[in-house]
């Protein structure tokens, strides 16, 4: 049986950590550019960022989300409907 020392990291480390994570620093990066709420969020700083508050900030940029491609507009407009 292999005894894990306090020099290896394993994943539930992560889970525990409570930091939020590279995949959501770059997702809310991604989102500051096309959202309409990013002056919200215009000096953010990632290091003090938990896992929770990031997964906040992306839903909030996700709901204000302004596609760049016609297709991705138009279907958000029929889904909030604008054309009934």
């Amino acid at each position: 049986m292999k005894v894990m020392t306090l020099n290896e990291h394993d994943w539930i480390d992560d889970v525990l950590d409570d930091q939020c994570e590279m995949w959501q620093i770059g997702l809310i990066e991604g989102l500051l550019q096309t959202s309409a709420a990013n002056y919200l969020y215009s000096n953010i700083n990632f290091n003090d960022l938990t896992f929770y508050e990031a997964e906040e900030i992306i839903k909030e940029l996700y709901e204000n989300n302004c596609p760049t491609d016609p297709k991705e507009q138009f279907k958000q407009m029929c889904k909030r409907g604008v054309f009934k």
